[in-house]
């Protein structure tokens, strides 16, 4: 089968080190793995990562004059909720470039019509007269880019949403609203079938088009059980890092406030009165980094911050860990696929999280993790405290978590599932 693979969102850096840039590479390599050919086209290929020959990559970054400008007026795209006053309270904020807002909106809506329209020419002239038995589309804002090939190129569509986009873009106002309520009809009514990573962001789906039932599937992200190997050992980055006779707790992720690191901190200066020489590790860069240092510093903690890392790095940074974490704040909609979770256990570490959304799904407490409420400090104490005095405790954990992902949430796994759901689309 011949699978185009289209990315075309240009804040996704395919061989970048965000989740997004990992999901990407993952499914690729997988699909060809299994024997399948693949051609992945996208808008945004920056980034240290590298793709096998197995995989053709094409890059089409249609330039717009008007980008930088209209970038001034929103939040970067990929914003949460949780950093939207609204979308956390409930209440209703106000702004006084509204009408601005109102006028850039319209401009970026028919900005990026306009760009998508330039890369679906270019994918179409990239193909020529090869054959596509697939078109598979991460969903971006407004592109019609998988359905349009689809009809052009005569084959099935299917479609990968890993966000909900009401949530991802917050308060836009309602022009936005009613462009990207027609737009998320139009993708779910003109593909064949539509994948989500999660039950939760099925359900938001669903709330809002519920004619798409029979088309949405849930399949969850998954692990490179290769990579994130238990038997990984570096003593060299143990000793470098000084990590020698501590107790590390870990954590791996980007430095913004949907990983509640802020939480974690004032945890762990709650357990250092029951355990002595805790240590956090944080793996990762961001915008709140130098916020979360700080407060490391003034709740007297030790803390390395080793700030982005490579991902074929990540493993190695994961093997000194004694303790993973994965904190949350409570949200609405909680509708990610943990990815560094299913990394966590896939190398036999005992992990805490957040009891939320699909963690609560993944992690059966007490059996393969701990979970605590979310933004509880003290309960995550405790479960840290508990951790730190028995290193039994720590491999019963870790040992059931890594029998468990490495059976039910590989990223082979999940591209099979993919793939029968396309298979069904051709019977």
């Amino acid at each position: 089968m011949h699978i185009l693979y289209v990315c075309a969102d240009w804040e996704v850096d395919v061989l970048g080190r965000s989740g997004s840039s990992v999901h990407v590479r993952q499914m690729c390599e997988t699909f060809a793995s299994l024997g399948h050919h693949v051609t992945l086209c996208c808008a945004n290929a920056g980034g240290p990562a590298r793709l096998s020959k197995r995989v053709q990559l094409h890059v089409f970054a249609p330039k717009l004059r008007l980008r930088e400008w209209l970038r001034s007026w929103f939040p970067r795209p990929g914003a949460h909720p949780v950093d939207s006053r609204s979308q956390r309270t409930g209440a209703k904020t106000t702004d006084s470039r509204l009408p601005l807002r109102s006028v850039a909106t319209a401009l970026d809506y028919a900005a990026r019509r306009m760009r998508l329209w330039q890369f679906r020419r270019m994918v179409l002239n990239a193909l020529g007269d090869r054959r596509v038995d697939l078109v598979y589309e991460r969903a971006s804002l407004f592109s019609l880019v998988g359905p349009k090939l689809g009809k052009v190129l005569h084959v099935p569509v299917l479609i990968e949403f890993n966000a909900p986009f009401a949530l991802e873009f917050p308060d836009r106002g309602r022009l936005f609203k009613k462009a990207l309520l027609g737009w998320e009809t139009a993708v779910l009514a003109s593909s064949d079938a539509a994948v989500c990573v999660s039950e939760q962001l099925a359900d938001w789906l669903l709330k809002a088009h519920p004619f798409a039932s029979k088309k949405l599937h849930v399949v969850p992200n998954g692990v490179a059980p290769g990579l994130f190997d238990p038997t990984i050992c570096s003593p060299s980055l143990q000793s470098q890092l000084g990590l020698n006779g501590k107790t590390v707790i870990g954590f791996v992720g980007t430095m913004k406030a949907w990983h509640d690191v802020a939480t974690l901190i004032g945890a762990l200066k709650i357990a250092g009165a029951d355990a002595a020489d805790l240590c956090l590790l944080a793996v990762g860069d961001g915008p709140r980094r130098l916020e979360f240092e700080r407060q490391s510093q003034l709740c007297g903690i030790e803390a390395i911050f080793v700030g982005a890392v490579d991902y074929e790095q990540i493993p190695d940074y994961i093997s000194v860990m004694d303790i993973a974490v994965a904190p949350h704040p409570k949200l609405a909609t909680f509708y990610f696929s943990p990815i560094k979770v299913f990394e966590y256990m896939c190398m036999a570490k005992p992990v805490i999280a957040s009891s939320v959304g699909q963690l609560e799904e993944v992690i059966r407490d007490g059996v393969t993790g701990i979970l605590v409420p979310p933004e509880d400090p003290v309960a995550l104490a405790k479960a840290v405290v508990a951790l730190s005095q028995s290193p039994t405790l720590r491999d019963r954990l870790g040992e059931a978590a890594h029998d468990w992902v490495s059976k039910s949430h590989t990223w082979e796994i999940t591209a099979r599932e993919v793939l029968s759901i396309a298979k069904s689309l051709t019977l």
